[in-house]
């Protein structure tokens, strides 16, 4: 259970921090030097695999990710309203919830696709560098394993 609770937040930084392709990509994400810097450990190849079904993965989570920014306007709006609707507000959120919940297995299930097709060694190096870049992350929620 502590293993998949730690691969969905690492499946959303592989996710959210893909490195921009050879310039015909913006960089995504908010950490696009970490995440070029942890494909470089790949060779090439399969680090152009990894940016091709992520981005695939992202694309097909669009639809999902317009609900959410619908639902958070909605949120806000309630929020800021004369008489404050708590059980509106309350739904809402849980809506949005479910739905970052669905692009975060979506995500997690891309990963796992992809590395199913690493070999171990690959694996290890891609874990290895991953691992560097949570170390923070982990500190705050108290895991120092």
């Amino acid at each position: 259970m502590r293993k998949l609770l730690l691969l969905a937040p690492l499946s959303m930084f592989l996710a959210s921090g893909i490195a921009h392709a050879e310039g015909d990509m913006a960089p995504m994400g908010k950490h696009p030097r970490k995440m070029e810097q942890t494909l470089s450990k790949l060779p090439a190849d399969k680090a152009a695999a990894f940016k091709a079904v992520m981005e695939k993965n992202k694309a097909a989570n669009e639809a999902t990710i317009e609900q959410i920014k619908k639902l958070e306007d909605k949120k806000f709006d309630i929020l800021s309203a004369e008489k404050f609707d708590q059980a509106a507000y309350v739904a809402t959120t849980g809506e949005i919830h479910k739905l970052r919940q669905t692009i975060m297995s979506s995500h997690c299930d891309a990963f796992a696709n992809f590395a199913a097709g690493l070999s171990q060694a690959e694996r290890k190096t891609l874990a290895d560098s991953l691992k560097k870049g949570h170390g923070k992350m982990r500190e705050m929620h108290g895991d120092n394993d």
